[in-house]
């Protein structure tokens, strides 16, 4: 099934970097892996690259997002497995930016963000 989200921006990191997380509609509650005031692991696949992600929801926010930091799942150039990463360092190199829609297919605990192109 495919879910659009927005990503979304919080903080700015001290390199300058803004955090970056993908906030889903609560009107894909019933379609998403979640767990109620808790977070969920999701496998993110962002081209040939896998990631870990937390899908968070709680009563307080009127939707549910993937958090800003990931775990790399499968090694991908330099990254080591485990590592983590922030979502924007993920999002920016494949040419999504803050406020841009994205279409993410779900298949149970598995997501796989579609290309911008």
């Amino acid at each position: 099934m495919i879910i659009k989200g927005t990503v979304t921006s919080g903080n700015v990191y001290a390199d300058g970097t803004r955090s970056m997380e993908i906030m889903f509609s609560l009107s894909y509650i019933n379609n998403l892996p979640y767990v109620k005031n808790d977070a969920s692991i999701v496998k993110l696949i962002v081209r040939e690259a896998t990631y870990l992600i937390n899908l968070r929801h709680t009563d307080n926010n009127s939707y549910l997002w993937f958090s800003p930091f990931c775990h790399v799942f499968e090694v991908t150039g330099k990254a080591q497995k485990g590592q983590r990463m922030r979502l924007s360092d993920v999002l920016i190199p494949v040419g999504f930016q803050v406020n841009d829609s994205v279409d993410i297919s779900f298949e149970g605990t598995t997501a796989k963000l579609m290309s911008k192109i």
